[in-house]
């Protein structure tokens, strides 16, 4: 009986050890890849249980092998990353192309948050937003003519030409209206401010934080959103979006 246990367990080695003849020492699928926003999936076989790599000679990682085979992902960067895989002496190495940016986080992060604000204005509120920026960019507009005509005035004086005297007085006058005018705008501000404020408490487990993590990181992570995003340097080179609609 003894022995017929010692055959079964030589037997069972012998087929494990042909298994693993089929299998190379260390291979990878790909040589040079090119990212999308978010990384790279890199996928390779090895008889060996585990795989060591390092990306631009970096902290050495591992990766276990399942059934002979392994993948790992590779966060995209906007310079040329090169992976070296080593199993059992043997080395691969994986160019990883650099991705393009697409924003920088912090102009991401300001309109992406002043639009979900606004989104939770009420609709007055937000038709209250949109004409004191209009009526904003107007009056900007008027007070950078004024200063113009005024320095232009006043260079005539300065040359002589007395005419201009006149044209100073109706500046000046133009100049208390737009005063008034800004006075007025910054009420009406106020009064909007405090709803963008109130509207911004609401969502401000949607908005996206101040600072963005580098590398892929879930930022906005809710029960009906979640955003993620790969940041390099600053840089968002990737944002995924997942949505969970009502059934």
């Amino acid at each position: 009986m003894k022995k017929l246990v010692k055959i079964g367990m030589a037997a069972a080695l012998l087929v494990l050890g042909l298994a693993g003849c089929g299998r190379p020492n260390l291979a990878v699928d790909h040589h040079h890849l090119n990212p999308d926003g978010l990384g790279v999936v890199i996928k390779g076989q090895s008889k060996h249980q585990s795989v060591s790599y390092q990306v631009d000679n970096g902290k050495k990682q591992t990766e276990k092998t399942h059934n002979g085979t392994f993948a790992l992902t590779v966060p995209a960067k906007t310079t040329t990353q090169k992976v070296v895989f080593t199993a059992g002496g043997t080395k691969k190495a994986v160019t990883v192309g650099k991705a393009q940016s697409i924003i920088t986080y912090p102009k991401l992060q300001q309109k992406y948050n002043q639009a979900i604000t606004a989104m939770a204005l009420s609709q007055s509120d937000r038709q209250k937003a949109v004409t004191m920026q209009k009526q904003a960019a107007a009056l900007k507009q008027q007070q950078q003519q004024l200063v113009a005509k005024i320095t232009a005035d006043k260079k005539k004086l300065a040359a002589g030409d007395t005419s201009a005297a006149a044209d100073l007085k109706a500046q000046a006058a133009k100049g208390a209206q737009l005063k008034a005018q800004g006075k007025k705008l910054q009420a009406a501000g106020a009064s909007v401010q405090a709803a963008m404020k109130r509207a911004k408490s609401k969502v401000s487990d949607q908005l996206l934080p101040a600072n963005g993590k580098p590398g892929v990181h879930n930022l906005v992570t809710t029960k009906d959103v979640t955003i993620r995003t790969n940041l390099d340097h600053n840089q968002v080179v990737g944002v995924a979006l997942w949505c969970r609609f009502p059934q």
